[in-house]
């Protein structure tokens, strides 16, 4: 039955290829516990469509639609997505997917590429091929990353930050009635204790001493964790670690040299959240994810729940609170898409030092930023608690601006 519904499948796809006109694109995606990629997914279908092509998103965490992944021609599609690495792993018709399909392919790279490059062997190979090909590209909602991977595969490289999530007109003005009942809190949105590395909870010095790959003493090994924990140039541990090393990038892809870059990052990643939530003590803050109270204990100006909040909820999730706590994941240029869906829903934000700030042109003023190395954003916490609301017309120029059909036909254009 399974051979007769394979057959079926491809006769589909090939009488629809022979027919086909216009653009259209694939999108791979996979499950997550809070609908993260699947709902990014579908905001990258929205700009997709509103640029007139034709999208078709596969899960491939479902084996039926994994299935249908090797029953389209290889050229049925003109753009070809991958939501993270994982859709690397999977090959179609026993060819890697960048292989089989004819289209311009673009691995969308969701978290820094370090753990990629850690949990997804295939990452290196699409590297080494976008190298030799003009149809493979990454894409980084980063900078600071994107140029860490620039000398192994240059041009194929391109800058793509995040989009925001906007709330359709007809309830804009809903928005508006409540907005003087919305909560004068902070809000967090984070998980503690679900990190991507198992080391995440050891200190530094600990696991320099064990990964090392360097070769240092035991003075070197000092001075590399004090660096990384005070290095106020660069939240990104990959460059803070390569500038003091002075390794340049290109030579720091081995698998053991990623192996402590992606166990410091989830150290630091964990301590200065730590840090962060610590040094405010008196505004109220609503953290919303697991594992804080174990860490923080019953605080009088801390409320916490579990209840997990999917993605595309986000914005009706904003849209009770004055003021989002954020932090960025260790960039020092780009923001989580949370960034400029909590301003469309009229929440100002709160999060560590990133140069892509700029890029928000007058909306910058509603992001308000603190130091990653010794991060005190009680201040600017405060005044963004006693600022008016956000002007409508601000966040509809924002709209217009960092949409996700504005981010799609640049990088199509």
């Amino acid at each position: 039955m399974a051979s007769l519904l394979d057959h079926y499948y491809k006769w589909r796809q090939r009488k629809s290829y022979s027919a086909a006109s216009g653009q259209k694109a694939l999108i791979l995606a996979w499950s997550h516990s809070s609908n993260t990629v699947l709902s990014l997914a579908g905001s990258l279908a929205g700009g997709l469509r509103a640029n007139h092509i034709d999208v078709t998103i596969l899960n491939l965490s479902d084996k039926h639609q994994k299935r249908q992944l090797g029953t389209f021609h290889r050229q049925f599609f003109s753009h070809v997505f991958l939501m993270g690495s994982v859709p690397l792993r999977h090959d179609c018709n026993g060819l890697p997917i960048f292989d089989y399909f004819e289209a311009d392919i673009y691995f969308w790279v969701l978290d820094p590429i370090i753990y990629d490059l850690a949990s997804t062997p295939k990452t290196a190979a699409y590297f080494a091929r976008a190298r030799q090909s003009t149809r493979l590209r990454c894409l980084f909602p980063d900078r600071s990353y994107m140029q860490f991977v620039e000398s192994w595969i240059g041009e194929r490289c391109i800058y793509f930050p995040f989009a925001g999530t906007f709330s359709p007109a007809d309830e804009s003005q809903n928005r508006n009635d409540i907005s003087a009942q919305r909560q004068p809190k902070i809000a967090v949105l984070a998980n503690i204790g679900q990190e991507l590395n198992i080391h995440a909870s050891r200190p530094l010095p600990e696991i320099i001493a064990e990964l090392d790959p360097f070769g240092l003493d035991d003075r070197g090994k000092t001075r590399l964790a004090e660096h990384v924990m005070h290095d106020e140039a660069h939240a990104n541990i990959a460059i803070s670690v390569s500038n003091f090393m002075q390794i340049p990038p290109g030579e720091m892809y081995t698998p053991r040299i990623i192996g402590l870059l992606t166990a410091l990052d989830a150290s630091e990643k964990r301590r200065r959240r730590i840090l962060i939530l610590n040094s405010v003590r008196t505004a109220r803050i609503d953290i919303i994810g697991t594992g804080w109270q174990n860490i923080l204990g019953a605080r009088p100006n801390i409320s916490y729940s579990k209840t997990p909040v999917r993605h595309e909820s986000l914005a009706a999730l904003f849209a009770n609170y004055k003021v989002l706590l954020d932090f960025s994941p260790n960039w020092d240029h780009g923001f989580n898409d949370r960034v400029i869906t909590s301003i469309a829903a009229g929440c100002r934000v709160v999060t560590s030092r990133n140069a892509a700030t700029a890029e928000l042109g007058e909306a910058a003023s509603l992001v308000a930023t603190y130091p990653m190395v010794h991060p005190e954003p009680a201040a600017e916490l405060q005044k963004a608690l006693s600022a008016p609301p956000i002007d409508e017309n601000m966040k509809s120029r924002l709209a217009d601006a960092h949409s996700w059909s504005a981010r799609l036909r640049h990088l199509l254009a």
